[in-house]
C-alpha cells in the first residue's frame, strides 16, 4: 500500500476544545499531554481515541498494562504492550512496533505513560534520537501521536517538548479553583490562549460554557471571520462563489467553512446538482 501523508488535524471529538486548538491535534506529528495526577490526561486521551477512525495506545512501561486500560472508559481503543519489544533490546524495536501499527492503518498512536520510557535511554542523546524517530514516523504515515507525560523527570520532559507539535497542560484545581486547560504549543496554527476550565467525565474533557465561552475571534481565524461578514450580503452561497468574492484560495475557503458549519456558525445543504451551498442558521 502507498503510503500518503494525511494533511490536517484530528477532532478532539469536543467542539470547544476544537475550537481552542483550531480544528484538533495536528497529524503527522506528536502531542504532549502534560499534567499532574488526577488531572485527566488518560481521559483527554481516550477522548482522542474515541474521536479516531483507528486508535492504538502503545502501553509503557511504569504502570501496569492493566492499570492503563482501566482508565480508558468504553469503547476501548486497542492495546499493545510496548514490554516484550523494550525487553528485547532498549528503545528501538519499540519504534518498529510502533511504524507497524501505523502501516496497519491507525491514525492515532498514544503512548501511555511516555514517561515509562525514560529510565530504557541510556542517555539523554538515546531518548533524543527515540524522539525523533516518533515523530518521523507520524509524518510519514501522517498519523497523530499523543504521549501522556507527567511532569517529573524535568530534562526529558524539555526534551519531550522541544520534539512535540504540540503540547497541552492540564492543571488539577485545588479548592475553588477548577481544573484547567493550556496550550503551550502549537506549530503551523495559532491557538486561543488562556485558561480553559474544565470538569472530568468518563467520557472527556467537560468545558464550562462550551463555545459560548469563548470569543467569536477567539474561535475563528481571520479567513472565517471574513466569511461569516460576506453572509450579511450574500445569505447563500458556494465555497467557489465565495472565493471569487473575497479573491482567494479555494482549498483554503473550502477548510474554513467545513471548520464553521462544524462549529455550528454556518448552515450546509446540498443543493440539487451536488453543489454544497452554505447559509447562516435560520436564514431562507
Amino acid at each position: 500500500m502507498e503510503r500518503q501523508t494525511r494533511a490536517g488535524r484530528l477532532s478532539t471529538g469536543d467542539r470547544y476544545l476544537d475550537g481552542v486548538l483550531r480544528g484538533g491535534v495536528p497529524r503527522g506529528g506528536l502531542t504532549l499531554i502534560v499534567g499532574p495526577t488526577g488531572s485527566g490526561k488518560g481521559v483527554l486521551a481516550h477522548q482522542l481515541c474515541r474521536a479516531a477512525q483507528q486508535a492504538v495506545v502503545m502501553v509503557a512501561p511504569g504502570r501496569p498494562a492493566a492499570a492503563v486500560a482501566g482508565r480508558y472508559a468504553e469503547p476501548r481503543p486497542r492495546y499493545v504492550d510496548l514490554l516484550p519489544a523494550l525487553d528485547s533490546g532498549g528503545l528501538g524495536p519499540s519504534i518498529d512496533q510502533i511504524r507497524a501499527e501505523l502501516a496497519q492503518g491507525a491514525d492515532l498512536v498514544v503512548v501511555d505513560p511516555l514517561q515509562g520510557l525514560v529510565p530504557l535511554a541510556r542517555d539523554p542523546a538515546d531518548w533524543q534520537v527515540w524522539l525523533h524517530r516518533l515523530t518521523e514516523a507520524l509524518y510519514e504515515y501522517g498519523a497523530a501521536g499523543v504521549g501522556v507525560f507527567q511532569p517529573s523527570l524535568a530534562d526529558p520532559l524539555t526534551r519531550a517538548q522541544e520534539a512535540a507539535s504540540a503540547v497541552i497542560e492540564l492543571r488539577r484545581g485545588e479548592g475553588a479553583r477548577p481544573r484547567v486547560l493550556l496550550v503551550r504549543k502549537y506549530e503551523g496554527s495559532d491557538y486561543a490562549g488562556g485558561e480553559h476550565p474544565y470538569r472530568l467525565s468518563a467520557l472527556g474533557l467537560l468545558f464550562e460554557d462550551g463555545a459560548a465561552a469563548m470569543p467569536l475571534p477567539a474561535l475563528l481565524s481571520d479567513l472565517g471571520a471574513r466569511l461569516l461578514s460576506a453572509f450579511r450580503t450574500a445569505r447563500r452561497s458556494t465555497a467557489a462563489e465565495l472565493t471569487e468574492l473575497l479573491g482567494l484560495d479555494l482549498p483554503a475557503v473550502e477548510g474554513a467553512l467545513a471548520m464553521l458549519a462544524d462549529n455550528g456558525y454556518l448552515t450546509l445543504v446540498q443543493a440539487d446538482g451536488g453543489e454544497h451551498v452554505y447559509s447562516l442558521p435560520g436564514a431562507g
